[in-house]
């Protein structure tokens, strides 16, 4: 007969470090409390979206270059994320068509005369809404004088003249800006939406003006430009 083997039944190590007649405690292991890794949460979707937002704006960057060089028609996707300098893949993960990045271009744009209102509105809270409105206007005008700016303005103008979907967003972002404007001086009436309109006409063609002289941000007089829109507001 063979004897049974020793028995190796007996308390593994795991059992050992939980002992009681050891007097060990138990381990306890590190853990990330809720708040902890919410925080780290929040940490990578800040670090995330900001990475989103200097992409897109490399892409809007490289198709504004694009469009002022070939035309809106002649500048492929392809072409785009050449200049970007990165992949196709990359380019439509964030924007599906072209007619996207100009909304996105469009939109930038607004974002701009937004500031420019916000500005105007923080640096005189007290002055009166006419002269808010004149000082924001004087502003936006030499905004717009910016050469590169115009021309790439003018192209996609003349493919909204084509492509009804990018006619409409021009045309959304400037009933959203025009409602801005007349909410800022306070005054929705007939005369005061006749003044606004004279007031965009005079911008947008100052702008188209920029592409034909150079020097016209040099050539305008501050003081008269001044006047200028002092008449048309206090009409």
């Amino acid at each position: 007969m063979h004897r049974n083997a020793p028995s190796r039944s007996g308390p593994t190590p795991a059992k050992l470090l939980f002992s009681r007649n050891a007097g060990a405690r138990p381990i306890q292991m590190p853990r990330h409390g809720p708040s902890t890794d919410t925080a780290m949460t929040d940490r990578n979707r800040s670090e995330d979206s900001a990475i989103a937002r200097r992409r897109k704006e490399q892409i809007l960057e490289a198709a504004a270059r694009c469009f002022r060089e070939k035309g809106f028609h002649r500048s492929s996707m392809a072409q785009i994320s050449a200049e970007a300098g990165m992949s196709a893949g990359h380019i439509y993960h964030y924007f599906k068509k072209k007619e996207d990045i100009v909304a996105a271009i469009v939109a930038r744009e607004r974002s701009a005369i937004d500031t420019l209102i916000e500005e105007t509105r923080s640096t005189d809270a007290s002055a009166p809404s006419g002269a808010l409105g004149i000082e924001h206007a004087v502003k936006a005008i030499r905004l717009s004088q910016d050469p590169a700016r115009a021309s790439l303005m003018m192209e996609i103008l003349a493919e909204a003249a084509r492509n009804p979907e990018i006619a409409a967003e021009l045309q959304r972002s400037d009933t959203e800006l025009q409602a801005t404007l007349l909410k800022l001086r306070g005054d929705d009436s007939p005369r005061a939406r006749s003044r606004q309109e004279l007031i965009a006409a005079l911008m947008e063609g100052l702008s188209v003006r920029a592409l034909r002289n150079r020097t016209l941000a040099e050539n305008i007089d501050p003081d008269m430009l001044n006047d200028v829109f002092g008449y048309i507001t206090n009409a």
